[in-house]
């Protein structure tokens, strides 16, 4: 066989094998027991939340360090560790925006030995995960998520399973009760006070009357 021939004929050879080893590599993938995971379409992470929210008379927000809660009034919603005092609207609403504005973006671990590294540890079981749920008047649990935030970026997972997911959009801060509070409950300048009772829980009240330049305690 002459020299062209040859070279024509191992590169024929050579592309009859490439062509073999990748229709042999496409039945190997598509083999059962071999598929790729799917991942489900992007969608909302929490379904049904508006649903949930709207049928919702109390929001439980457990973290390692506490546990609180949000309780639906007449007026809006209170915060149960203040005495029912007002939650600022504007923080209900980016909570119910951003419940309803989750959405997959993609799978992360499902290994529960690498949940802390994502926040989405179960703080019922000592993790350090932010869990949240939503209770109907009954107290029958309507939705739940466990929340974790690493570098500015969101994750959650279901409590009753394992995948844990990055998503697109957040959450108001969850761990501290304080952000929740309304601080413009008392329509009123300084200037219309004349003195304010203060009770703190377990101690002696006192009295704070208005004076040139501010206000001073009552000491009689």
């Amino acid at each position: 066989m002459k020299p062209l021939a040859q070279r024509r004929w191992r590169v024929l050879a050579a592309l009859v094998l490439g062509a073999g080893l990748l229709c042999a590599g496409a039945v190997f993938v598509q083999a059962p027991g071999f598929a790729p995971r799917v991942l489900p379409d992007l969608g909302p992470a929490l379904p049904g939340a508006g649903r949930a929210l709207s049928r919702a008379s109390r929001i439980v927000i457990e973290t390692p360090a506490l546990t609180y809660g949000l309780d639906r009034t007449e007026t809006g919603w209170g915060l149960d560790v203040r005495q029912g005092y007002p939650v600022d609207p504007s923080r209900m609403l980016a909570l119910t925006e951003g419940l309803v504005a989750l959405t997959w973006e993609r799978a992360m671990t499902r290994d529960p030995g690498k949940f802390e590294r994502l926040g989405v540890a179960d703080p019922r079981l000592g993790g350090d995960g932010a869990r949240l749920t939503l209770l109907d008047r009954e107290g029958k649990e309507l939705a739940g998520l466990i929340v974790g935030v690493r570098e500015g970026v969101t994750y959650v997972r279901d409590p009753g399973a394992d995948q844990s997911w990055q998503v697109r959009g957040g959450l108001p801060p969850l761990r501290s009760p304080a952000l929740w509070l309304r601080l413009d409950v008392i329509d009123r300048q300084a200037s219309d006070i004349a003195s304010v009772t203060v009770s703190p829980e377990g101690e002696e009240a006192y009295d704070i009357q208005a004076a040139q330049g501010g206000f001073v305690l009552d000491t009689q």
